[in-house]
């Protein structure tokens, strides 16, 4: 286990000449935020591309400012998508990438993704099952694992290189023996390890207990039980390199987890003993044989500073955005009718799981206004226009599209996620 606290493990703690078939060692790039490129079997897999500009209705910007990605990462031979959130399918980033690589993406019940890449002109897309590893290069494998509805983790194998991406997927327990039982004791293990969401702590409450059910505690302990079963050589806090830096969301950048507080809170960790939590930042690699390469220091150090200067470089983005806006208000009329069609179109073993919900009431103060959706948190509508306005907008999946993002900033009921609008869907 690493000291707690310490950013930089040494170098002989991190070197190891680990055997490898291929001319090309395995190799790690963390490229921001949630994004990697892993070097496997003589590919190159670019996995949850956010590279560019804001997400979540300009609520989301990089923290810190990622680096330009290489050119030869731009036409990768195979993509990987996690999952529908936008700062890990980011339309305006993949945009930028070659139409010609491979794509790999989980095999959800709902099968829009393979739809709306289409749009995006990726046509090579494969869906992989859960759990049932596929060749990839030369001699290396590549699985999915899903959790839930729509979230899935990520795992790479090249000899005795692998690299476990659960990203913010939330597989526990007997899923990640699975993992184990599958691939050995994995090299690397990259998961969330602080806030994405707004609740509790952007909400109050009549009752204090209600905004005690998630606390920081709950995802330092979330990120060591999934070290603890699958005991990764190394352990890195990862996807939450993120500046709130819309006014309405800001609040939310005062409870980072910092990476030396997992370190710290994993070196108290009996079960841990065999772990090291290495923290890395954008820029930052590693590749079988050679270790880690730094391209900076600690990522979230003198980060009060650092978010005034990112606030002062998005502020002109923010100010237009917000006069497009300021004349769509919210309408709960078609919010109700939206959210009674996605009930409706929900298959049905889940309504009877789920069990049978009223309809919502208008809340107090609701105003209407223009527009075929209707939000909260940032307070902005995000009807797109080139919905019909008949229902629903689908994907070329025959079944029902649906977007639902629930993430800090903003909690948007969007029929549509084209990009063409300001307000609609993910914009750079």
């Amino acid at each position: 286990m690493g000291v707690a606290g310490a950013y930089s493990p040494t170098r002989s703690t991190l070197e190891t000449a680990m055997p490898v078939a291929d001319a090309t060692p395995p190799a790690l790039h963390l490229f921001g935020h949630a994004c990697l490129g892993i070097e496997a079997g003589g590919r190159r897999l670019l996995v949850d591309p956010w590279l560019v500009g804001s997400c979540y209705w300009r609520a989301w910007w990089h923290f810190p400012a990622p680096p330009e990605l290489p050119e030869e990462w731009l036409a990768p031979d195979a993509i990987y998508l996690s999952h529908h959130h936008f700062d890990h399918f980011h339309y305006p980033s993949m945009r930028r990438l070659d139409r010609a690589a491979r794509v790999y993406v989980p095999r959800f019940g709902v099968d829009v993704l393979r739809g709306e890449l289409a749009g995006l002109g990726f046509h090579d897309v494969v869906e992989l099952a859960h759990g049932e590893p596929q060749a990839f290069g030369d001699g290396a494998r590549i699985a999915s694992y899903q959790h839930g509805f729509d979230d899935s983790a990520l795992v790479v194998a090249d000899g005795d290189v692998v690299i476990v991406d659960l990203n913010d997927c939330k597989l526990r327990g007997r899923a990640l023996r699975q993992v184990v039982r599958t691939f050995g004791r994995p090299t690397f293990m990259l998961r969330t390890h602080s806030w994405a969401q707004s609740y509790p702590i952007q909400y109050e409450a009549e009752d204090p207990a209600d905004l005690e059910l998630i606390t920081d505690e709950t995802f330092l302990r979330d990120f060591a039980d999934a070290a603890a079963v699958l005991q990764p050589r190394y352990a890195v806090p990862f996807a939450n390199m993120v500046a709130f830096l819309h006014p309405q969301a800001a609040a939310a950048n005062d409870h980072l987890i910092t990476p030396d507080r997992v370190q710290a809170a994993c070196a108290a960790d009996g079960r841990l003993a065999a772990v090291e939590v290495v923290p890395l930042g954008p820029g930052d690699s590693w590749r079988a044989g050679e270790g880690f390469a730094r391209a900076g220091g600690p990522w979230w150090a003198d980060r009060e500073a650092v978010l005034v200067r990112r606030a002062d470089e998005v502020r002109p983005v923010l100010e237009r955005t917000a006069a497009e806006e300021a004349d769509r208000h919210l309408d709960f009329a078609t919010f109700r009718g939206y959210l009674e069609r996605f009930a409706r179109d929900v298959p049905w073993p889940a309504r009877r799981a789920l069990g049978h919900r009223r309809s919502p009431s208008p809340p107090p103060g609701t105003r209407r206004g223009r527009g075929g959706c209707s939000t909260s948190g940032a307070g902005r509508c995000v009807d797109c226009p080139n919905r019909p306005p008949s229902g629903p907008q689908r994907s070329t999946s025959t079944r029902p599209f649906w977007r639902t993002p629930s993430r800090t900033g903003s909690s948007t009921w969007c029929t549509a996620r084209c990009g063409s609008a300001p307000s609609c869907g993910p914009v750079g």
